[in-house]
């Protein structure tokens, strides 16, 4: 596992939502994998963006009248680990719904009230410290205090020890490693 990987686990067992920040490809998408794995529960990935609406994260009623679930709703009504990928890319304005499931404990849905389950986990991943866009990570947004205050940030950077395990050849890492710093 990534050099940080028993933080977040220890993390989530104590019911912090934690914020992975790191380079795109240090393996925070994987590491959410290997959270849900390890917690027994099941994994919900929501990609988040710019486009990201309210009816992505709460779902909505459609045309019949009857409710259609978005994947937090799953993980918030039923449990598992809730990934919001690129959480720092999102609108901020949107990202106030998710503010209030985590501060609550109980949100508003299309049809009708809903507890958060016993496990449910957050877990985010970014790039960015959520202060806006920089250099490398040109589209991303500036997060509000109140949306950056319910997370623990985590730094989640290259695992270089972790890489040569995967790919079973230390000068082949080595060598990526020097082409890495390089650039």
């Amino acid at each position: 596992q990534h050099m940080a990987f028993q933080t977040l686990l220890s993390y989530t067992n104590m019911g912090l939502n934690v914020f992975m920040r790191g380079p795109a490809g240090s393996g925070k998408t994987s590491a959410a994998y290997g959270l849900a794995k390890a917690l027994g529960v099941q994994l919900y990935v929501m990609p988040l963006g710019p486009q990201t609406s309210k009816s992505d994260l709460i779902g909505y009623m459609n045309g019949a009248g009857d409710y259609v679930p978005s994947l937090l709703r799953k993980a918030y009504e039923h449990g598992g680990v809730l990934l919001l990928d690129e959480i720092d890319a999102a609108n901020p304005g949107v990202l106030t719904i998710i503010n209030g499931l985590l501060a609550n404990g109980h949100s508003g849905f299309a049809d009708k009230m809903v507890d958060k389950h016993k496990d449910c986990y957050f877990v985010a991943a970014g790039n960015t410290y959520g202060r806006g866009a920089d250099t490398m990570y040109v589209g991303r947004a500036q997060l509000d205090a109140a949306t950056l205050d319910r997370w623990i940030i985590l730094n989640w950077g290259y695992d270089w020890a972790f890489a040569a395990q995967l790919c079973g050849n230390q000068d082949w890492t080595d060598y990526v490693r020097a082409l890495h710093e390089r650039v």
